[in-house]
């Protein structure tokens, strides 16, 4: 690695936590905090590879392709359903009224932040779901 006198012989698995890139305030400012803006504003300063919501190289999450699949089908199933299907959309219409009209509040037992369990490999909640 440059500029380190540590070595990586030809051949060694490395396996990255992107969790940690992707919450490291090196990156990110307030990493914990839900902003999607981050990713579309015009002051978008990513650095290339700290976020890999998907991974990246030849081993990457299967789901990119699936998730890019899924997005092109549904956008023409929107287009197909959208005058078949009138109950759904006046679901929608009703659920947008009542969330207009209304107040909604979390109740005191909900959880807002979720601890993850940090002796598992693969990431989980601590204490389940």
């Amino acid at each position: 690695m440059a500029g380190t006198n540590f070595l990586i012989k030809e051949n060694t698995a490395i396996i990255i936590p992107v969790v940690a890139l992707h919450r490291d305030a090196k990156y990110f400012p307030d990493p914990m905090k839900f902003n999607p803006d981050r990713f579309f504003s015009q002051e978008n300063n990513i650095i290339p590879f700290t976020y890999l919501p998907f991974g990246d190289g030849p081993r990457n999450c299967i789901g990119k392709i699936y998730q890019l699949i899924f997005f092109r089908f549904f956008i023409n199933k929107i287009k197909f359903f959208l005058g078949l299907r009138m109950g759904k959309i006046l679901t929608k219409v009703g659920l947008s009224v009542m969330l207009s009209k209304y107040k909604y509040e979390l109740g005191p037992d909900t959880k807002t932040e979720l601890k993850m369990n940090r002796t598992s490999f693969v990431m989980t909640p601590a204490g389940g779901v």
